[in-house]
């Protein structure tokens, strides 16, 4: 006979939006990311970079940051992009 799991071993709904959440901030993150670091290394001006992504440098290194903040599970803070 199968015992009912322990409701702190279950997610709750909270929980599991909140992850979906996540994942969906770090592909969006990481996307932006990936797209600003492909195209300096094709040698686009950082002037430029910014006007065609509609972020800036400091921006960028914000997401950078983040992101690897996420892949070490580290996350402190609002889920928005900023």
């Amino acid at each position: 006979m199968r015992s009912k799991p322990h409701k702190k071993d279950c997610k709750s709904k909270e929980d599991v939006s909140t992850e979906k959440k996540r994942v969906e901030l770090l592909e969006q993150t990481e996307k932006l990311v990936t797209d600003w670091e492909t195209l300096k290394k094709q040698g686009v001006d950082a002037k430029i970079l910014q006007k065609t992504l509609g972020f800036s440098l400091a921006t960028y290194y914000r997401k950078r940051k983040l992101l690897q903040d996420l892949r070490d599970g580290i996350f402190f803070g609002n889920l928005s992009m900023r």
